[in-house]
């Protein structure tokens, strides 16, 4: 009897450890620090700094990467372009977030039920600012048991799909590494 509970516990503990939670914790975490910033009145670059790592540190930038260009040429990529290609994209994308930090500002966020299936997830809201309402979804893949973001969809505005018509419409006439130079330029450009 007593191996039975032991064994129980066992699987009970190791059941919470493996489940990675409610990715809605993980946003509505994010969200009530960002929101205590962008009500300053006066913003220092420290609290600049802070709300760039909040807004991106949640997000899995080889993923959006990888999404965000067609899946062959993807594929085709030797690890040194993707990991090349990742770190422009992702010093881009961090740039251009911190300005449009208004977009994230909200009076009030309704979160709905995650919809979770095995390796990925999808967290809705509805928020309020100024008596505008706004819809949006974050997309989350599971990597290493955390919920990693690798799309934000404002309004039926896709990040990931934004940036992918961007890029196939580069990729139509120029190479990978051309398009890997635009990216490198434009990051360097936001700054």
């Amino acid at each position: 009897m007593k191996l039975k509970v032991i064994w129980f516990f066992l699987l009970c503990v190791a059941t919470i450890w493996a489940n990675p939670g409610d990715p809605t914790v993980l946003v509505k975490a994010k969200d009530k620090e960002l929101q205590v910033l962008l009500r300053k009145s006066t913003r220092s670059e420290k609290d600049v700094q802070k709300m760039k790592v909040l807004i991106n540190n949640m997000f899995d930038f080889s993923l959006l990467a990888a999404k965000s260009v067609p899946t062959a040429t993807w594929k085709d990529l030797s690890s040194t372009q993707q990991n090349e290609f990742v770190s422009a994209f992702k010093q881009m994308v961090e740039n251009s977030s911190v300005k449009q930090l208004e977009v994230y500002r909200s009076d009030s966020t309704i979160y709905e039920k995650p919809k979770i299936r095995k390796n990925s997830a999808q967290v809705a809201a509805q928020v309020w600012y100024k008596g505008k309402a706004s819809h949006l979804v974050y997309k989350f893949d599971l990597v290493d048991d955390q919920w990693r973001a690798w799309d934000l969809i404002i309004d039926d505005l896709s990040t990931a799909r934004n940036y992918r018509e961007q890029f196939n419409s580069i990729l139509r006439t120029k190479s990978f590494d051309e398009l890997l130079e635009i990216v490198q330029k434009k990051a360097a450009e936001i700054k």
